[in-house]
């Protein structure tokens, strides 16, 4: 196994799926601007309302820790209370599965078309707000596409590293140990979207079964958690 293609590949695929999160959360969340707030007002009215709003709202915005810590945001205001945040937050943890979707979908061949057109509205939309928005959150997905093709190919190499497919597979027989490792790893890098590109990048290449990409998940959805905490 060539180590170095392995940690470049990671690393950098990494950094640039982390980047372009950041960009598409953003460009969202300036495109929505006020009214991502004032839905999740509005979806206090019932439990359904406030899981359908922060599905939905969470599934625009490509961030689950966003909107928990708007949630947050309008608790401490005494906007909402404990109880009617509870909706919201079921809801953006479905919201954020769209993500996994998103990149599990073979379009990353485009990538580089993705970032040109993004590139593009944020350059020619000048004084248009919304297009320059929507400009950097397509800027955004094209460059996550190009990070999760560069993991993949990265993580391409553990296919010829017995030790490392052995201690995937005791995850996989164990799977606290996924749990935990996945737990730490999303609490360190602070993206549970990310967690998910890096599982998903694995299954691909035949790395990790099922039942440790499972155990892998349960442990992002644990970790994401501290965003909200801090």
């Amino acid at each position: 196994m060539d180590i170095g293609q392995f940690a470049f590949g990671l690393i950098g695929g990494l950094a640039l799926f982390l980047y372009g999160m950041i960009l598409l959360s953003e460009g969202m969340q300036k495109a929505a601007g006020e009214q991502m707030k004032n839905a999740l007002e509005a979806a206090t009215r019932s439990p359904l309302r406030g899981l359908v709003t922060g599905g939905a709202i969470t599934s625009v915005i490509q961030s689950s820790s966003v909107t928990t810590v708007t949630v947050v945001g309008l608790i401490n205001a005494g906007l909402l209370s404990l109880e009617q945040s509870a909706g919201i937050i079921l809801g953006a943890d479905i919201g954020t599965t769209i993500t996994a979707q998103i990149v599990a979908f073979p379009i990353g061949q485009y990538s580089l078309l993705i970032i040109g057109l993004g590139f593009l509205m944020m350059f020619l939309g000048g004084n248009n707000k919304r297009v320059s928005n929507y400009g950097e959150a397509i800027l955004g997905l094209g460059i996550l596409f190009l990070g999760m093709n560069i993991m993949k190919d990265g993580v391409e190499s553990l296919k010829s590293a017995p030790f490392i497919i052995e201690i995937f597979a005791k995850f996989g027989r164990t799977p606290i140990l996924g749990i935990l490792i996945g737990m730490v790893f999303t609490g360190i890098i602070q993206s549970s979207s990310a967690t998910s590109g890096l599982v998903i990048a694995m299954g691909m290449e035949g790395i990790i079964d099922l039942n440790t990409a499972v155990a892998l998940m349960f442990g992002a959805n644990i970790g994401t958690c501290v965003t909200a905490l801090i």
